[in-house]
């Protein structure tokens, strides 16, 4: 029974989810939940939950995506998860909203580099 209750709270774990979805809706970008060791320079997608609450039968996570590509690259795939999420929302079966917080450009990037963060609070049903 305890084994049951591991693997169902991995299913719900906000960052598999948002894995699973954007690696589907991008399969020619990197996804991961680990920062990478030199500015990639390929488009890369860095998930990881910086925040949120939880109450019962409801996760509200705030998850973080740091995309790097290019200057205008780097922007444009930190809107387009943003909006990946928020549709997925509408049918998912276990998420229900995801709204973009913020979305920051790292003024450090180096020169010719991007790198933008999109801050999204989802609401997770377990």
């Amino acid at each position: 029974m305890e084994r049951e209750k591991i693997v169902e709270s991995m299913m719900n774990d906000a960052v598999d989810i948002c894995k699973a979805i954007l690696s589907g809706a991008y399969p020619d970008v990197m996804i991961s939940n680990e920062l990478p060791a030199n500015h990639p320079r390929k488009p890369y997608v860095m998930i990881s939950q910086t925040g949120g609450d939880e109450v019962d039968f409801i996760s509200q996570p705030i998850m973080t995506l740091q995309c790097f590509d290019s200057t205008d690259g780097a922007r444009r795939l930190a809107q387009g998860c943003a909006h990946m999420l928020a549709e997925a929302a509408l049918t998912h079966e276990l998420m229900s909203s995801a709204k973009l917080i913020n979305l920051m450009r790292d003024e450090y990037a180096p020169r010719g580099y991007g790198s933008y963060s999109a801050q999204i609070h989802l609401t997770i049903n377990e």
